[in-house]
């Protein structure tokens, strides 16, 4: 069953980062179980792991809603480009050296 789960897991979580999942949409654990053809059990944990990765949220008595902030805005949180800037803050780069980085960084 865990290969079931990690399988749900990795679709659901490119379908919420591809944006096929609405930010703030319900992930049902019947409606997805349907779709992909296999039991809750390996869906309810997949949907876990999405919270537990910041993909979704957990909400009492109304599911598992999409990440309100959208996929992108969860990516930035974990991406190098977010290290880099918690890096400037640390190290209090002078303010050209912070517009050189921003620059390499967007383009």
């Amino acid at each position: 069953m865990a290969a079931t789960a990690d399988n749900a897991y990795e679709i659901l979580k490119q379908r919420v980062i591809g944006g096929t999942y609405a930010p703030g949409a319900q992930l049902k654990e019947e409606h997805i179980a349907r779709e992909l053809e296999i039991s809750r059990t390996p869906i309810r944990a997949a949907l876990k792991r999405l919270v537990d990765d910041g993909l979704a949220t957990a909400d009492p008595n109304r599911g598992v809603p999409a990440q309100r902030n959208g996929p992108i805005s969860t990516l930035k949180k974990h991406s190098t480009c977010g290290v880099c800037w918690r890096l400037m803050a640390l190290v209090s780069l002078r303010s050209e050296a912070v517009c050189r980085l921003r620059i390499a960084l967007t383009t």
